[in-house]
Order: C-alpha cells, then sequence, then structure tokens
C-alpha cells in the first residue's frame, strides 16, 4: 500500500522544505572571504619559537578548511543578517611570515575587527593597504614585528 500526501501536506512538505534549506544557507560565508582566509593561510608557517606565545598545540587555523563555512572557523566572525566577515581574531597562533601588499586579508573590507597580536611579521612595514578597512573600529598588533604608520586609503 502506498503512501499518499494531500496537497495541503505536501504544500506544507515543501515549504518547510524550503525554509530550512534558505535559513541554513544564511549563515553560511561568502565563497569570496572564504578564499581569501584561506590564501591568507597560505602565506605564513607555524613557528612557535618565533612568537611570544605559550602554544603547545597546532594552529587554530588547522579548521580553515575548503567546502566549510568559513563562520565556524576558529578565530573567524560573521555578521548575523550578512554572513560577511566581520572579525578576524588570530592572536598567538604562531604564524611567521610577510605581509604583502597584494594579501587577500585586504578582500575582508567588511572587517570591524582585527587582532594579529602575538605574531611575526618578520619586521614588515604597516602597508597603506590597512587603510581599505574602513570599517575597522579595533586593530590589535601588539608584539605582531610590524612597524610604520597606518594610513587611510583612497583605493
Amino acid at each position: 500500500m502506498g503512501f499518499l500526501l494531500s496537497n495541503y501536506q505536501l504544500t506544507i512538505c515543501i515549504l518547510y522544505s524550503l525554509i530550512f534549506c534558505f535559513s541554513s544557507s544564511a549563515h553560511l560565508c561568502h565563497n569570496d572571504e572564504s578564499t581569501a582566509l584561506l590564501q591568507f593561510k597560505q602565506l605564513f608557517s607555524f613557528n612557535c619559537s618565533a612568537c611570544n606565545c605559550v602554544r603547545d598545540s597546532a594552529p587554530f587555523t588547522d579548521n580553515w578548511k575548503e567546502c566549510t563555512d568559513c563562520c565556524a572557523w576558529d578565530g573567524v566572525t560573521c555578521d548575523n543578517t550578512t554572513a560577511h566577515v566581520i572579525g578576524l581574531d588570530l592572536s598567538c597562533n604562531c604564524l611567521y611570515g610577510t605581509i604583502h601588499p597584494n594579501s587577500s586579508l585586504f578582500n575582508l573590507v567588511h572587517l570591524q575587527h582585527l587582532d594579529l597580536s602575538h605574531y611575526n611579521f618578520n619586521h614588515s612595514q604597516i602597508l597603506p593597504s590597512f587603510g581599505r578597512f574602513t570599517n575597522l573600529t579595533h586593530l590589535y598588533l601588539v608584539y605582531s614585528h610590524l612597524s610604520g604608520p597606518i594610513q587611510s586609503s583612497k583605493e
């Protein structure tokens, strides 16, 4: 004997499925921001002797994987409504490297909070590209081995 749904039951099932699909996808981060974070991560090596923090485990960027929601990644905060990346806390992550002017970090234009403290950026200069973060309200760079002024960008 087959199971038949009335038109009313079928309509309710379809509506429920649509609501569930749209509500669950509303919190997924934007693909371009996920890609920017993954590209930024690839520029650095893990080197605990190069940072001022005591850390016994691997960097928490290890849970940053393709095809996963970057809003659920350690250190990443997304806006609940727009799902744009608005916060990035990578303090004490024992990463070592240099920030370049074309770094994908500067593609995260919705950032409001950025914590790169206790990184070893190899005595890089603070780039004019930091001026692209027009929504930034909190910037933490203590013990980051960065130097120079932060300039407003006209880009």
